[in-house]
């Protein structure tokens, strides 16, 4: 039987600096012959022209890219594109098109390229074919044709709603009372406008009145989980498929994907005779109880967790990619179930879709072919990087506290806040739950039925969140913002989040803190090292300059830039 191990080495992971990523994003435009266009500099024989370097700038994240409102920002993507193409050259002119190691991470790239290629013939373009129909089929069942715009007052207690409901019929103004009175205080705010809605926005027992009043007539109490409300319709309107099909479309495909990827999934284990060994799998949990990541025997690495006609995948594969794993994407150790699918997307990913991939023909189909090409000059210059940067790389300890000493101020745990929160992909559903917190509904029973938040991969609603990137990069700059402008005990929201809308409760806070040269050591290691790398890379830039001939052309791009030029 053959294993994972034996069909691939993985690409290892390395540590790459900013500057060398700006390089490896412009890497992808280079190589694929001349361009039109105002030649703006030559390195060597290749020329670089106004597009080019457009190119080459649409491929930065905005936070890298200069400013191309000055002169002086079109200057430096001409530099760094001329520090690319330097790199390049100097790549090919060591054949490091056919280093070995080039050779055996382009063909992990590879893999990716087939499985994402895969992915839309066997599962979007089902998804993109069945669409329409089954947006066609949630229109009609949700009985879409209509939408009304209705607004409402909402209050505890029947009796205050008697109240109101003889107040209105008094002559006072729906508007006026839902602004004084309502507990939904968004609406509120709009003299209880909800807007125009669907059936399917609606409570239910709202919905099935409302949907049968004139403009203009009121109705209530009308009693949900929120409250007693009181309705009144101010328009209505017949609503075409076609108006609402994208919009359909765009809510259904993600669920659609999914069903129609597991059905493919479910299909391909029954065909390769997919099974977990569960004794092998008791071996791991006992290894993840006592230390992460598990510590296995030699004999240990080599029992098969997971067998299937086409591969295996042992304990040790398990391990080596666990170790690898990001932590977005690593399994909880401490559940079994998440920890076994782990592994079952482990040999699906590295034996049993590569298989399908090429028995399909994917690994010479145009899409995969050019993607490699384009991707294979990254791989060169990461691979030139290593031979001449990182290979020269040396950190002691000695430096390390030097540097802490003298960076002490940057080396702070970012403030942290403990929350109970509820995340939603509903507006609506999100304010009618902050509504039922406000009066009185315990939080974290609403969080443990209602919530969506999954990290990283079951059920979350009390969590930790710092005041830092990776907390914005889970959960959204937004949201981050949000907790720590609230105060503590304070229910907030509803607020943009990712995937959604959340509400959330501040439970306790605590503020930012020096870190000890013990605690920060393994930052100030990638700092250090990230600072000799970038003076390392400089150097060696400089060095190419002198073995390759570079012309800038100052002028053309002066006027280009000016707009007095011909791009």
């Amino acid at each position: 039987m053959m294993y994972l191990r034996d069909r691939k080495k993985l690409a290892r992971k390395s540590w790459i600096s900013v500057p060398v990523l700006l390089f490896v994003a412009f890497v992808a435009s280079s190589g694929c012959g001349p361009k039109k266009g105002r030649v703006l500099a030559t390195v060597g024989d290749k020329p670089i022209t106004f597009e080019d370097l457009r190119e080459a700038i649409a491929r930065m994240s905005p936070r890298q890219r200069p400013d191309t409102t000055t002169l002086e920002g079109w200057r430096k993507c001409l530099e760094l594109t001329i520090d690319k193409e330097l790199l390049v050259l100097e790549a090919r002119s060591r054949g490091l098109e056919d280093d070995p190691e080039v050779l055996e991470m382009l063909e992990n790239e590879k893999r990716k390229f087939m499985l994402w290629e895969l992915y839309d013939r066997a599962v979007r373009a089902k998804a993109r074919e069945r669409g329409e129909e089954e947006a066609f089929k949630f229109y009609k069942k949700r009985r879409m044709d209509e939408s009304i715009r209705i607004s409402q007052i909402l209050v505890k207690t029947k009796s205050e709603a008697e109240e109101i409901l003889k107040a209105l019929k008094k002559g006072r103004n729906f508007e006026d009372l839902a602004e004084e009175v309502s507990l939904h205080r968004r609406s509120a705010e709009r003299g209880g406008d909800m807007g125009w809605l669907f059936r399917d926005q609606i409570p239910p027992e709202i919905a099935e009145v409302a949907f049968s009043l004139d403009i203009g007539q009121i109705y209530g109490p009308v009693k949900t989980i929120f409250g007693y409300h009181i309705v009144k319709v101010t328009g209505r309107k017949e609503v075409g498929f076609e108006e609402v099909r994208k919009g359909i479309e765009m809510r259904l495909m993600p669920e659609l994907e999914r069903r129609i990827n597991k059905a493919y999934i479910d299909s391909l284990e029954e065909l390769y005779h997919v099974e977990c060994d569960r004794e092998a799998l008791g071996v791991l949990r006992e290894r993840l109880e006592t230390s992460v990541p598990p510590k296995l025997s030699p004999d240990e690495e080599d029992i098969v967790l997971f067998r299937s006609d086409l591969g295996a995948l042992t304990l040790g594969d398990w391990v080596e990619n666990f170790e690898k794993a990001s932590f977005l994407t690593r399994p909880d150790p401490k559940d079994s179930a998440s920890v076994r699918d782990f592994g079952e997307r482990l040999l699906l990913s590295y034996v049993i879709l590569p298989y399908e991939a090429k028995k399909a023909g994917l690994d010479t189909c145009s899409a995969v072919l050019s993607g490699l090409k384009k991707r294979k000059l990254d791989l060169m210059v990461e691979r030139l990087r290593e031979m001449e940067i990182l290979d020269r790389l040396n950190i002691t300890p000695e430096e390390e506290r030097a540097y802490y000493e003298t960076h002490r101020d940057e080396f702070v745990r970012p403030p942290k806040a403990e929350v109970i929160d509820i995340h939603l992909r509903d507006k609506q559903k999100a304010d009618s739950l902050l509504a039922l917190i406000r009066e009185g509904a315990d939080m974290e029973e609403l969080a443990k039925r209602y919530s969506t938040l999954r990290r990283p991969g079951r059920l979350r609603w009390r969590f930790p969140v710092s005041k830092d990137r990776l907390s914005e990069a889970i959960f959204g700059k937004k949201f981050v913002e949000e907790v720590f402008r609230a105060k503590v005990g304070e229910v907030v929201g509803p607020v943009e989040a990712k995937g959604g809308y959340a509400i959330f409760k501040v439970v306790e806070r605590s503020g930012p803190r020096r870190r000890s040269f013990e605690e920060a050591r393994r930052e100030v290691t990638m700092a250090l090292r990230r600072e000799k790398e970038e003076k390392l890379l400089r150097e060696f830039i400089e060095k190419l300059k002198k073995k390759y001939k570079v012309t800038v052309y100052e002028d053309a791009l002066r006027k280009i830039v000016s707009g007095r030029g011909k791009p």
